[in-house]
């Protein structure tokens, strides 16, 4: 008999692991997206196009638990829970669009739930335990070997493309001025 704590910690973990500065960038990407969606304007088509958002970088670093048919049942779910929040926004659509959401991710990258016994465990435990994996992933910055590898992946690019902006400015004039 496994203990709760091991069943829960298998269920939770990610099929393939995923670099921590690529999930650091779409999350970034997702706050800047949200600031430019909710900030000063009318939540309604702004929820809808994050939470596309969201399940597009949700489907991007589980592709490989992806099957085709259990995508387009979590795509139909999806479309089907979205309708009423770009309809009008209250509290019972963003309901159905939060649990359309959440199923459709559940249904599309965790292709071990056969039953619904399994599944609604599986949601569960999504629901309940899925945001405390940050603290669980964000311990893996101590593995010096990756954070370096991320630091030199993001870092590299960042100062060449500086040093090819700097010697485009030098030899064009008008944009040295």
């Amino acid at each position: 008999m496994t203990s709760l704590a091991s069943t829960i910690a298998a269920e939770i973990q990610p099929i393939r692991h995923s670099s921590i500065p690529a999930k650091v960038g779409l999350a970034l990407v997702l706050a800047a997206l949200a600031d430019w969606l909710f900030y000063g304007q009318r939540i309604g088509l702004s929820l809808t196009l994050f939470a596309i958002a969201m399940a597009c970088v949700s489907v991007l670093f589980n592709h490989a638990a992806l099957d085709l048919r259990r995508t387009m049942i979590g795509t139909a779910i999806l479309v089907a829970g979205l309708v009423p929040a770009v309809e009008e926004l209250n509290m019972l659509s963003f309901l159905i669009l939060t649990m359309a959401l959440a199923i459709a991710l559940l249904i599309a990258t965790n292709p071990e739930t056969t039953g619904v016994a399994e599944r609604a465990r599986a949601l569960r435990n999504f629901v309940l335990f899925g945001p405390f994996r940050f603290f669980l992933e964000a311990l893996q910055i101590f593995n010096i070997s990756a954070f370096t590898r991320g630091l030199a992946l993001w870092l590299l690019p960042a100062a060449l493309g500086t040093v090819f902006v700097a010697l485009f400015a030098a030899a064009n004039p008008v944009i040295e001025q």
